[in-house]
C-alpha cells in the first residue's frame, strides 16, 4: 500500500506538473506576442530603409540625369552660347520631362539669368513665375557649381516640395577650346515630391505613404504610423514622410488566435484527462508515474523519446522508430540504437550515457544516424537520469529531436559565406585562411609556399562587348581549367571580377612553380567557347614566395598582384616573379596616373608631332603619322610606350585615345583651310579603344564637328586586332571604312598577321616593321621578307609603308623592293604640326596621295 507521504508526494507532483504546463502555455503565449511585436519592427525598420533608399535612388537618378543633359557640348551651344528654343524642346528640359516623368526643369546662366523654364513638358511662354523658381532656385544652383558639377536634394518652391537634380552646364571632358567663363551655368530638373510618393508608394509597396509637413501628425487614432523627417538644400526641416509600415507579427496573431485558443481548450482537457489518469496511477512507482509524464508531454510536443533500463533495454518511442526507418519493435536494446549511429561518434555518446548512470550527470549532445534506407539524418539528445527516493538511478530519459533541416541551412549559410557562387571556387575569406594555413605550414616544416595573382587579360571587354552572361561563361570555364592545372594540395580562389589566385603548397623548386605558371598560360590561351562563339584571351600572372618574402597574408597578395601588374606592363612576359623594387614601380605608376588624369583634364601637356610620310617615287609628301608625346613637369619629354600601356590598364586609353582623335581632325580641318586637303594624317589607335562600344560614334563625331573628308583620317592599328573573334571590330572597321575612313595595319610582320586575316580587314595600308628595315642592308633574307609583303600587299590592293627608314642605303633598298611609301628619320623626324604644315605648304607640286 502506498502510504500517506508517498501520496502527499504524488499529489505535489501533479501539482506542480499542472503548474508547469500552465507555466509553459502562458510562456508561449508570451513569447508568440514578444515575437509579433519584433517582427513588426523588424517589417517597419525594413520599410523605412525601403523608403531611405527610394529617396536615395530618386536624388542619384536626378543628378545623373541632370548632368547628362548639362555636360553636353551641344546644350552649351545651343542654351548658353545662344538659344535655341526648338533645341530646348527637342533635346533638353521638356524632352527629359516627357522622357523621365519630370515636372519642371529651369536653366540659368552664370550670373542666374533665366535661360528657359519648363513644366509639365513645355517651355513656359511667361517668365514672371520662371523667376520665382529662379529665386527659390538659387541655392541650387550654388550647390551645383560649388559640387563636383552635380548636385541632387529636395527643394521648396513655394508651397510645393520638390526633388531634383543638378548639373554645371559645361564642355564635355576632352574639349580643348577656351573654358566657360565662371561662373557657370546651371540645369536643374525638378520632380514634385507628391508624385514621386506616389511612385515609391506604388513600386515599393509602402502602403499610404505620403508627405506630412506637421512632422509627426497622426494619420488616424487607431492606425499606427511612421515618419522619416526631410531636410532641404539649406538644411532646413521640411516636414516628413509619413506611411503606415506592414505588422506581419500582428496579422500572424490575429490568424493564429482561435487555433491558439481551441488548442488552450485542448491541453486543458487533456491535462484534466492527465490528472485523472495520474490519480489511477498513485500504486505504481516513480519511475512509471516519470514515464507516464512524460509520454503525455512527448504526445503533446510531438518529440521522440527513449528510455534506458537498468538492465540494458531500451523503450523507444515509435517516433524514434519511424524517423530510423525500422519497422515498429526493432529497437529494443541499446545495441540497436548504437548501431544506427557512426562508429567514430559512438564512443562519445556511450560516454555520456556512463557518466548519466554512474555521476546523474546531463546531457546534451548532437550527432548523424544512419537510417535503415541508408539516408542520415542529424538529431539533438537530451538526456537526464531519473532516481528513486534514495537518490538511486532507476533509467535514463531521452529526448531525441531531428534537426536535419537546420544542420543542412547552417552548412549552406557556411558554404556560401567561404565559397564563390559563380566558380565554387574559395573565395577571398577562405583564400586567406587556407594562405595563411600554408604561411603556418610552411614557417613550420621548413618549406615553401608560392602565391599566384592570376589577372585575365581582355575579360573586361568581353563583359563589356558581350555581356555579363558570356563573362560568367568564360570565368566557370577558367576556374575549371585552372583547378586541371594544379595538384590536389593546391588551393584555387576567385578574389573577384576576373582575377584568381592559386596558392602552391610545400614546393620543392622555382622551377616547379614555373611548369605550373606554363601549363596555366597554356590552357587559358586555348580557345573558349561561350554562346555560340569562340573567345580568345590570356592571363597576366605575379608570383611571391612565403615564408621569405612575407609571412602577412596581405603582404603576400600585395607583392603578387604588384607582380602581376609588372607582367601585364611587359606584355611579351606574361608571368613574373616579384621583387622588393617592383614596389617603387607601382608607386611611381600611380604617382604616373595621377599625373595624367590631370594632363587630360588641362589637355595643356600633351602634344601631336607630326613625321612626314613620302611617296617613293617623287619624295613628295603625302601626309603624316601623329605622334602624341607627353610634356611632364618633371620627367621631361615623354613618348608614348612610357605612359600608353599604363593608361590602357587604368581605363585612361579611351579619354587619351579621344583626345588624339579630337585634335587629329582639328589639325585635318586647319590643313583644309590652307588649302593642304590632298594630305593624310595617321592616328595609332589601341586596341582597347576600337573595342570600346562607343569608337565608332567618337571617330563619326571628330570627323563631322571638324568637316574634314572621312578618306583624310588614316587609323593604325595593330595585328592584335586580328585576335578579336566576336566580329565586333571587324563591324566597326568596316562601317567606317564604308564612310570614308582608311585603316592602317601597323607593325606589320612581328604579331599575328595571317593572309586570311588581312583579305578580311578592311586595310588599305600596311606598314612594315622597321625591324625588318634596319637589317636589311645585312641580311638577304629581309630584303626578300620586304618584296614578298609589297608583292603580297598589291595582290590585295593594299599600299605599302615602309618605317623607320634612316639611311640613305635603307631608302634605296625599300625604293628597289617596289615600297610606295615610307617615313623616318631620313625623311624627317617627328616635328611640331606648325613646323609640319610650313613645309606641306611650301612644296612646289601638290603632293602625291596614299592609294586607299
Amino acid at each position: 500500500m502506498i502510504h500517506g507521504n508517498d501520496k502527499g508526494r504524488i499529489d505535489t507532483l501533479a501539482g506542480m506538473l499542472v503548474l508547469f504546463v500552465l507555466g509553459c502555455i502562458a510562456f508561449a503565449f508570451a513569447m508568440t506576442l514578444r515575437a509579433s511585436w519584433r517582427v513588426d519592427g523588424i517589417a517597419a525598420e525594413e520599410s523605412r530603409t525601403e523608403l531611405r533608399k527610394a529617396l536615395d535612388d530618386a536624388h542619384t537618378t536626378l543628378g545623373k540625369r541632370a548632368i547628362e543633359y548639362s555636360v553636353w557640348n551641344d546644350a552649351v551651344d545651343h542654351l548658353v552660347l545662344s538659344f535655341d528654343a526648338d533645341w530646348a524642346t527637342a533635346n533638353v528640359g521638356p524632352y527629359a520631362e516627357r522622357l523621365w516623368r519630370l515636372d519642371r526643369s529651369v536653366a540659368v546662366d552664370g550670373a542666374d539669368r533665366l535661360l528657359y523654364a519648363s513644366a509639365d513638358g513645355a517651355l513656359l511662354a511667361t517668365a514672371g513665375a520662371a523667376m520665382e523658381e529662379v529665386a527659390a532656385l538659387r541655392p541650387v544652383f550654388e550647390a551645383a557649381r560649388g559640387s563636383a558639377g552635380t548636385a541632387s536634394g529636395i527643394v521648396a518652391i513655394g508651397q510645393e516640395l520638390y526633388l531634383f537634380g543638378a548639373s554645371v552646364l559645361d564642355r564635355e571632358p576632352g574639349w580643348t577650346g577656351p573654358p566657360l567663363p565662371a561662373p557657370l551655368p546651371v540645369q536643374v530638373f525638378l520632380r514634385s515630391l507628391r508624385h514621386e510618393l506616389v511612385r515609391i508608394g506604388e513600386d515599393r509597396n509602402i502602403a499610404r505613404l505620403h508627405f506630412d509637413p506637421a512632422a509627426g501628425g497622426p494619420l488616424a487614432s487607431e492606425t499606427p504610423i511612421l515618419h522619416e523627417p526631410l531636410t532641404d538644400i539649406s538644411g532646413r526641416p521640411v516636414g516628413s514622410v509619413a506611411w503606415v509600415p506592414e505588422r506581419p507579427g500582428s496579422l500572424v496573431i490575429a490568424d493564429a488566435a482561435p487555433y491558439g485558443a481551441a488548442f488552450s481548450i485542448a491541453l486543458a482537457a487533456l491535462l484534466l484527462l492527465f490528472l485523472r489518469a495520474l490519480l489511477r496511477l498513485r500504486r505504481q512507482d516513480a519511475l512509471h508515474l516519470s514515464e507516464a509524464r512524460l509520454v503525455q508531454a512527448q504526445r503533446i510536443a510531438r518529440l521522440a523519446h527513449a528510455v534506458h533500463r537498468s538492465d540494458g533495454r531500451l523503450e523507444a518511442s515509435a517516433l524514434l522508430e519511424t524517423m530510423l526507418g525500422g519497422p515498429a519493435g526493432a529497437l529494443t536494446r541499446l545495441s540497436d540504437y548504437l548501431g544506427h549511429v557512426p562508429e567514430d561518434r559512438r564512443a562519445e555518446l556511450e560516454e555520456a550515457y556512463r557518466a548519466a548512470w554512474e555521476r546523474r550527470e546531463r546531457f546534451d549532445l548532437e550527432y548523424p544516424l544512419r537510417c535503415a534506407d541508408n539516408e542520415s539524418l542529424h538529431v539533438r539528445e537530451l538526456g537526464e537520469p531519473v532516481t528513486d527516493g534514495s537518490g538511486r538511478v532507476q533509467g535514463i530519459i531521452t529526448v531525441i529531436q531531428d534537426i536535419t533541416d537546420r544542420r543542412r541551412a547552417e552548412e549552406l549559410i557556411r558554404y556560401q559565406a567561404r565559397f564563390d557562387p559563380l566558380t565554387n571556387l574559395p573565395n577571398r575569406t577562405m583564400f586567406f585562411e587556407r594562405l595563411q594555413q600554408e604561411i603556418r605550414r610552411a614557417q613550420r616544416e621548413g618549406v615553401r609556399a608560392a602565391l599566384l595573382f592570376i589577372d585575365l587579360d581582355r575579360f573586361k571587354w568581353v563583359n563589356d562587348t558581350l555581356g555579363h552572361g558570356t563573362g560568367d561563361l568564360l570565368l566557370r570555364e577558367a576556374a575549371a581549367r585552372l583547378q586541371a592545372c594544379v595538384r590536389e594540395t593546391d588551393t584555387v580562389a576567385r578574389l573577384g571580377g576576373d582575377e584568381f589566385t592559386v596558392i602552391l603548397s610545400a614546393i620543392r623548386s622555382e622551377a616547379e612553380v614555373d611548369r605550373i605558371v606554363r601549363r596555366i598560360l597554356a590552357t587559358l590561351e586555348e580557345p573558349f567557347q561561350a554562346d555560340g562563339r569562340t573567345l580568345h584571351i590570356s592571363a597576366s600572372i605575379g608570383i611571391t614566395f612565403a615564408p621569405d618574402q612575407g609571412t602577412d597574408p596581405q603582404v603576400l597578395l600585395k607583392n603578387a598582384d604588384v607582380a602581376m601588374y609588372q607582367a601585364k606592363q611587359r606584355r611579351a612576359e606574361h608571368w613574373i616573379r616579384y621583387s622588393r623594387d617592383m614596389d617603387a614601380d607601382a608607386l611611381e605608376r600611380l604617382t604616373l596616373e595621377g599625373d595624367l588624369r590631370k594632363a587630360l583634364r588641362s589637355g595643356a601637356e600633351l602634344e601631336l608631332l607630326m613625321q612626314p610620310i613620302v611617296a617613293m617615287d617623287s619624295g613628295r609628301m603625302t601626309g603624316a603619322e601623329a605622334l602624341l608625346r607627353w610634356h611632364h613637369p618633371e620627367r621631361g619629354t615623354l613618348p608614348p610606350e612610357e605612359f600608353v600601356p599604363m593608361a590602357e590598364t587604368s581605363g585612361l586609353i579611351i579619354p587619351l585615345g579621344n583626345w588624339v582623335l579630337a585634335s587629329a581632325g582639328r589639325q585635318l580641318a586647319e590643313w583644309r583651310a590652307q588649302g593642304l586637303d590632298d594630305l593624310r594624317l595617321a592616328v595609332n589607335v589601341s586596341a582597347v579603344q576600337i573595342m570600346h562600344p562607343e569608337f565608332e560614334r567618337t571617330v563619326r563625331g571628330v570627323i563631322e564637328a571638324n568637316g574634314v573628308a572621312p578618306d583624310r583620317l588614316v587609323l593604325e592599328l595593330t595585328e592584335s586586332v586580328m585576335l578579336d573573334s566576336s566580329g565586333h571590330t571587324l563591324e566597326r572597321m568596316r562601317s567606317l571604312h564604308a564612310l570614308g575612313v582608311r585603316f592602317a595595319l601597323d607593325d606589320f610582320g612581328t604579331g599575328y598577321a595571317s593572309l586570311n586575316g588581312l583579305k578580311q580587314l578592311p586595310v588599305s595600308i600596311v606598314k612594315i616593321d622597321r625591324s625588318f628595315v634596319h637589317s636589311m642592308e645585312e641580311n638577304a633574307a629581309d630584303r626578300e621578307v620586304i618584296g614578298a609583303v609589297v608583292r603580297l600587299a598589291a595582290a590585295l590592293d593594299i599600299a605599302t609603308v615602309a618605317e623607320g627608314v634612316e639611311t640613305p642605303e635603307q631608302y634605296s633598298l625599300i625604293r628597289a623592293t617596289g615600297c610606295a611609301f615610307a617615313q623616318g628619320f631620313h625623311i624627317d623626324p617627328p616635328m611640331p604640326a606648325a613646323r609640319f604644315t610650313r613645309m606641306a605648304a611650301g612644296r612646289d607640286a601638290p603632293a602625291a596621295v596614299v592609294n586607299g
